[in-house]
């Protein structure tokens, strides 16, 4: 997200046999030269899942979205429903893995069988402005 825009800076495919995680990195290094990493928002897969880089993320003020990742061990801080347009929960959460750090769980429930579920360090925007489709 860039302003009120809603567009893609950039996008990488790779082949099965590239480990996405350094692909990510690289990614946002090559960002940072031409974009101001704190005025856009993250949005990636669980291809990307790594506890030590939504610390670094939060730890640098860069935003980011992703799926939540099934069977993640976390304790939850506090949590609140809203009724606004879904009847979705917010939840504050801390993983056992990082002790202090404090992310939002966003859970939005779907006539599906599944809720979606994202996780992110955005504490302003609401359940709709997180939802995505995977």
């Amino acid at each position: 997200m860039l302003g009120k825009f809603t567009i893609p800076i950039t996008a990488m495919i790779t082949p099965m046999n590239v480990s996405d995680s350094n692909e990510f990195d690289n990614i946002l290094t090559d960002m940072g030269l031409f974009v101001d990493l704190h005025k856009v928002i993250l949005v990636f897969d669980k291809g990307y899942w790594c506890y030590q880089r939504f610390k670094d993320l939060a730890t640098k003020s860069i935003r980011f979205i992703v799926p939540m990742k099934k069977g993640a061990n976390y304790k939850v801080l506090s949590e609140k429903k809203t009724e606004k347009y879904y009847s979705d929960m917010k939840k504050y959460i801390e993983f056992d893995d990082m002790p202090g750090m404090v992310f939002r769980l966003v859970i939005i429930h779907t006539k599906e069988e599944e809720d979606l579920e994202y996780l992110t360090d955005i504490f302003d925007l609401t359940p709709e402005q997180i939802k995505f489709e995977n």
